[in-house]
This record gives structure tokens, C-alpha cells and sequence, in this order.
């Protein structure tokens, strides 16, 4: 058993959507494609409305323990831990990475599917109150990879 304070979870993914806005800004700042600039753009913008919201819900909910039983406690911090925006190093060093659009997409994609899994996992333990909102995000983090994907297809299409 694990015990998690909500308010502590809902600031790990204030965390990940910060970062993630900054990785996207600096992306969208430095693509060699039109295309890929605005989505870029257009994603460091929807990182930040994620931002607001979690920052809203986490002043919104009480601070209450949630005791998460068995393997998923495990699985969570794991999800945490591994998550690509996990923290401001991992993130500056994706940046440097990202040394041509494609690898820019492949980061954004893995990224995108990290927040998506934890995500899910931390609705099924968030109080009710919040999970309309989680499925809100968690919708609009699968259009990103969607959205990811079909540019990614565009650029290398028209080569």
C-alpha cells in the first residue's frame, strides 16, 4: 500500500505540463518547417491551458491522503519517475536532442503517450470531483499525438 497526498499528485503533473511547455516552446522556436512551428506553437499553448486547469483543481480539491494498493502504487511512481517531462534536466537535454524535426516529433510523441498513462492512472484515483477534467486533458493529449502523427506524415510526404 502507498499512500499519495492529492494535492501531491495533481503538482506532478503541474510539473509535466510546465516542462512540457517549455520543451514545445523552445521547438517551436527553432523547427526548420512552417508547419511544424505552428503545431509546436500551438501545443506549448495547450500545455499551458493544462497548466491552469491542474493548478486550478489542485487549489480546488482538498488535500486528502489516497492509499493506492498493491503494484499500481508502484506503477505510478514508476509512470512518475520515467515520465519524459520528469524533470527540468530530462527536458533541457530533450531539447538538445531534438537536433531535426523528426526527432523533435518522436520526443513530442513519447511524451504526449507518458502523460497519457499516467494521466489515466492518476484518474482512477483522483476523487470524482476532478476525473471530468482529467478525461478532459486526457482527450486532448490523444489529439496531440494525432496531431503529431499527421504532420510527422506531411513533412515526410512531401519530401
Amino acid at each position: 500500500m502507498t499512500d499519495y497526498a492529492v494535492r501531491g499528485l495533481v503538482d506532478i503533473t503541474i510539473g509535466i505540463e510546465r516542462r512540457g511547455h517549455m520543451f514545445y516552446d523552445v521547438m517551436s522556436r527553432s523547427a526548420e518547417n512552417a508547419k511544424v512551428q505552428d503545431l509546436f506553437k500551438s501545443l506549448a499553448s495547450m500545455k499551458l491551458t493544462h497548466l491552469a486547469t491542474f493548478e486550478k483543481m489542485r487549489d480546488d480539491i482538498e488535500d486528502i491522503d489516497v492509499v493506492v494498493a498493491g503494484d499500481t502504487g508502484e506503477y505510478i511512481a514508476a509512470l512518475v519517475e520515467n515520465n519524459v517531462f520528469n524533470d527540468d534536466l530530462t527536458t533541457s537535454e530533450m531539447v538538445l536532442q531534438a537536433d531535426s524535426d523528426e526527432k523533435a516529433f518522436q520526443l513530442a510523441r513519447q511524451a504526449e503517450k507518458d502523460s497519457i498513462l499516467l494521466y489515466y492512472e492518476l484518474r482512477d484515483i483522483l476523487p470524482d470531483s476532478v476525473s471530468f477534467l482529467i478525461d478532459s486533458i486526457l482527450g486532448e493529449e490523444k489529439r496531440h499525438v494525432r496531431q503529431l502523427n499527421a504532420v510527422l506524415k506531411d513533412i515526410t510526404d512531401t519530401r
